[in-house]
């Protein structure tokens, strides 16, 4: 896991300030500073990449790196670059390192880049230059794990992993993209391929940009598409392929040259990981994180830890100080995001760094086995009362959402999963007219919901891009690579043929994945109550309300990174 910044110009390149932007993003790589300059015929190319080594610890594997008239930089890992290695091999290909680094370079010389991409097996960004084609071609995982900004301004091309860099090695002022901060106040978050920086765009989850270096010019390519089939509705053949792809990511996810830790929520997700990774290393280390003496999580994180026989590390989340914390937190998200878990994964990742480079997680197991809690509120408008006549928070949910809320399905949804700021809000705060209101983003993918997975599909594309960029700042900025089973896309594209019916069955969420943990965990620590990864900032803060804390968060963001 690394950091890469790549800038293209007519204009001299001041090497000062090229390595000073790198910089900025030192924590991404603090084990390798390194730098690239080319000059064309009538453009002038830098490249930087600032390296956490994980795969291949030797010299020989930094970034830039080169073979003939090619060089990349790359941050990720690719989990299967073994047998990529093996066909190139069988072609002649002799690589000079253990690194999936050359990996990639050699297949892309060998094969293009699109078969490149349809080989690879990861969570990646990287930027290709082709001095033969006068190419720069920049690349992004199919889920988005990886980030990878750019932009494209007064003759001059730069892309990095954050924001920050972009802005401080471009020259000129940067505007605010007004759509963009009417989506942070809508959904908490900008979703790609905007920022909040009017000329910084996103390059998109399962996309890869050509650039032609001599005019700038970019053709967008998409490699990958999300189907939604409803072919798999054999519930015990379904149950045992999950398994089985659940078995290959964690597998997979376990290859590196250093130890890897386990962030450990005590949750469905993270304890069915662990105990699938129990079956391949036994020396396991889960991190927890303790937000009280009566969290259930942090209780069911002890019995479940000790059950499956592995050690655990507790942080409490009193030790935060807040003050110091707040101010670093918001120099770290260079954009705004409006969630309290930012400041449960800083402490998290920050306990982790002091003997780890490498953590997993179970984030992405919602959004592909329908986990969430306003997937079952929003089916629940669609029943009669009677079936849930049971369970009295059902009920209160039931009536509030069935009665007060729109009937338009996708106006119904956005309430009930997120209810913030609605567009005359929006205006208001900003004394001018939003193109966008807060339901635009969903149309995009769905028009109606017939089924949990309507709501999970449009998820996917939205809100865990959200989790995701957190995720990725979090623990970077503590230089820890976080790793995702169940994001891996053999698995993901399987979960999306699964019926609906199989994933929200007999009242129960989750469903197909909790059949698997039965397998391995006790049902008390399976079928309990929900809980998210929040912290009680509102509180700390002395906020009033989730609004208060957006506009906060926002002015905060202002503060360190605007104004």
């Amino acid at each position: 896991m690394c950091g890469v910044l790549g800038l293209i110009t007519s204009s001299q390149i001041s090497k000062k300030n090229f390595k000073d932007s790198l910089k900025l993003i030192s924590h991404r790589g603090p084990d390798n500073f390194g730098t690239y300059f080319k000059n064309l015929k009538n453009k002038k190319i830098a490249l930087g990449h600032v390296r956490l080594s994980v795969i291949d610890l030797s010299k020989n594997s930094n970034q830039p790196f080169s073979i003939s008239d090619y060089t990349i930089v790359f941050n990720g890992e690719i989990y299967n670059f073994e047998s990529i290695k093996i066909q190139l091999e069988k072609k002649g290909v002799i690589f000079k390192t253990k690194s999936d680094t050359e990996v990639i370079l050699q297949s892309y010389i060998k094969f293009g880049i699109k078969k490149t991409l349809k080989l690879l097996h990861g969570m990646f960004a990287f930027a290709i230059f082709d001095k033969k084609k006068n190419k720069m071609i920049l690349a992004r995982d199919r889920i988005g794990i990886k980030p990878l900004y750019y932009l494209i301004s007064n003759n001059q091309f730069i892309f990095s992993s954050e924001t920050k860099s972009i802005k401080k090695l471009f020259k000129y002022k940067l505007d605010i993209n007004l759509e963009a901060a009417a989506s942070f106040y809508y959904h908490k978050y900008i979703y790609d391929p905007k920022t909040i920086y009017e000329k910084i765009n996103a390059v998109e989850a399962g996309e890869f940009l050509e650039l032609n270096i001599k005019n700038l010019k970019i053709i967008k390519n998409r490699y990958w598409y999300l189907k939604r089939n409803s072919v798999e509705k054999n519930e015990n053949r379904v149950v045992d392929k999950v398994e089985e792809l659940l078995h290959q990511s964690v597998k997979k996810h376990l290859v590196s040259d250093v130890p890897i830790s386990f962030a450990f929520s005590g949750g469905l997700d993270s304890s069915l990981l662990i105990a699938i990774a129990r079956q391949y290393t036994k020396n396991i280390l889960g991190f927890s994180i303790k937000r009280s003496e009566k969290d259930i999580d942090y209780i069911y994180s002890n019995k479940i830890a000790e059950y499956l026989n592995i050690q655990q590390e507790v942080t409490d989340f009193k030790d935060l100080k807040i003050n110091g914390v707040d101010k670093r937190l918001y120099r770290i998200y260079d954009q705004p995001i409006g969630c309290s878990s930012i400041f449960s994964t800083y402490l998290l990742y920050k306990k982790i760094s002091k003997n780890f480079k490498v953590c997993i997680s179970g984030d992405g197991g919602d959004e592909v086995f329908g986990g969430y809690n306003w997937y079952q509120q929003f089916l629940d408008t669609k029943q009669p009362q009677i079936k849930i006549a049971k369970n009295l928070t059902r009920i209160k949910a039931f009536l509030k959402h069935k009665y007060f809320l729109p009937n338009n399905d996708i106006k119904k949804y956005k309430k009930i999963m997120l209810n913030r700021f609605s567009k005359n809000e929006v205006e208001n705060i900003f004394n001018l007219k939003i193109k966008e209101d807060e339901f635009c983003m969903y149309r995009k993918y769905i028009k109606n919901i017939s089924s949990i997975k309507d709501m999970m599909y449009v998820d996917f594309f939205t809100f865990l891009k959200f989790a995701l960029i957190r995720l990725d700042l979090s623990s970077m900025a503590h230089s820890v690579e976080n790793r995702v089973p169940y994001l891996d896309h053999k698995l993901v594209e399987y979960a999306f043929s699964i019926d609906p019916k199989l994933h929200y069955k007999n009242g129960d969420l989750k469903y197909i994945l909790k059949k698997v943990a039965e397998r391995y965990l006790r049902k008390e620590f399976i079928y309990r109550e929900k809980r998210g990864f929040s912290a009680p900032i509102n509180s700390l803060l002395k906020l009033k309300n989730a609004k208060e804390n957006m506009r906060y968060i926002y002015k905060k963001w202002e503060y360190y990174h605007y104004k």
